[in-house]
């Protein structure tokens, strides 16, 4: 198989897209492949309309073929309107932003993938497709027509449960991905259950700033009440008082160039524990703790679902202050897979992690045994 044509005075890079080995079998599976690969990566340098024709030359004596992609780019092509459909529901701005911010630009780039694709395409649609269409008038520019169809977003669950102790319960839970077309996410979960009550409400804004840092409030209320009787107690000075625990937190979320992304997150949290003995600290500095955590990860997988290749990567710290629980901890995860056939692929994972408790979190986890209070049981206590 031979190439030529215009190829932009990068033919290594171009002859590196050949998928087809002299002596192989001829495949117009391989031959689509390569001329699709070929096409795609003069998108990449703005070529919008470029054409890969593979001619072949067949020696019928021989068995043999001989294949010449001809390659002409044509002229590059600059964006001048994106135009949406489809969504009936969803706002224009939320599919408009995952597009580069710009109004003239080539329509794809290498240096930034490509325009002509979302920066991440929103869940909110099972088909979303991007034609392009040829402005009158001038040659070098084109139209994007993003054609979309919505999905179903939102998700609620109930449940009810009967317990000897707990008696009646109920649980309810609610997810929407994309509120009121906003792209916003908004969660509830809601717990009735007599001995421990859960109220967490989490609302996500995938663009809290213009250049997509994504932002995340949590704020959240449990309690949890000692079991009666002498023997179910948790601790001798409970007298069926309910530990409260009072918390919000922030999360922040920014997508780095490439596939890397960087978190960062703290939390408040206010605990209450009746009738536990106090600390020689102060109250409020007893009942405050206060987290932050800072993460990385990387991912190149072709499928967050269903990966056939690429690795994914995880590095996430958290360091907490005051109150009961004082404590340092990290976590490192690491995935690859590698695909073996069309069919199969070979995943490994590693999780490593560490933490350490100290100080605070040491003399009160030492004198009860509840996880509200402890909540880093099970973790070295110094």
């Amino acid at each position: 198989m031979s190439i030529s044509g215009n190829l932009l005075g990068r033919d290594d890079e171009f002859k590196s897209l050949i998928a087809i080995k002299p002596g192989e079998a001829y495949s117009a599976e391989q031959v689509a492949a390569t001329t699709k690969a070929i096409t795609d990566q003069l998108g990449n340098y703005g070529y919008a309309f470029a054409k890969v024709e593979a001619v072949p030359d067949v020696d019928r004596a021989n068995n043999r073929v001989a294949i010449d992609l001809r390659v002409d780019p044509e002229r590059r092509a600059y964006v001048r309107r994106i135009n949406i459909s489809g969504n009936n529901r969803t706002r224009d701005e939320v599919i408009r932003r995952e597009f580069r911010p710009v109004r003239v630009e080539l329509v794809r780039r290498r240096e930034d993938q490509a325009l002509a694709r979302p920066r991440r395409p929103p869940g909110y649609f099972t088909r979303l497709s991007i034609t392009t269409a040829e402005v009158p008038g001038a040659p070098d520019e084109v139209d994007l027509n993003v054609e979309v169809k919505e999905k179903p977003t939102g998700n609620i669950s109930l449940g009810a449960g009967y317990s000897s102790a707990e008696k009646l319960s109920f649980t309810f839970g609610l997810s929407q991905d994309n509120v009121f077309g906003s792209g916003n996410r908004l969660d509830l979960q809601l717990n009735t259950g007599k001995f421990n009550r859960t109220v967490v409400v989490s609302a996500t804004d995938p663009y809290f700033t213009n250049n997509g840092v994504s932002r995340t409030v949590d704020v959240h209320y449990r309690t949890q009440k000692a079991l009666s009787g002498p023997r179910r107690q948790l601790h001798p000075g409970d007298h069926g008082r309910r530990p409260e625990v009072r918390g919000a937190g922030e999360r922040a979320r920014h997508r780095l160039p490439g596939h890397e992304h960087r978190a960062h997150a703290h939390q408040a949290r206010h605990q209450h524990s009746g009738g536990l003995p106090r600390l020689r600290q102060p109250l409020w500095l007893q009942q405050l703790g206060l987290s932050f955590t800072l993460g990385w990860s990387r991912d190149s997988r072709d499928s967050a679902l269903a990966p056939n290749s690429g690795r994914y990567q995880r590095l996430m710290g958290e360091l907490g202050l005051f109150g009961d629980a004082r404590y340092a901890k990290a976590n490192y995860q690491y995935q690859q897979y590698v695909p073996l056939s069309k069919q199969y692929t070979w995943p490994s994972t590693a999780r490593p992690a560490g933490a350490r408790a100290w100080a605070g979190g040491r003399s009160r986890c030492s004198r009860i045994s509840t996880p509200a209070a402890c909540p880093v049981r099970g973790y070295d206590q110094g």
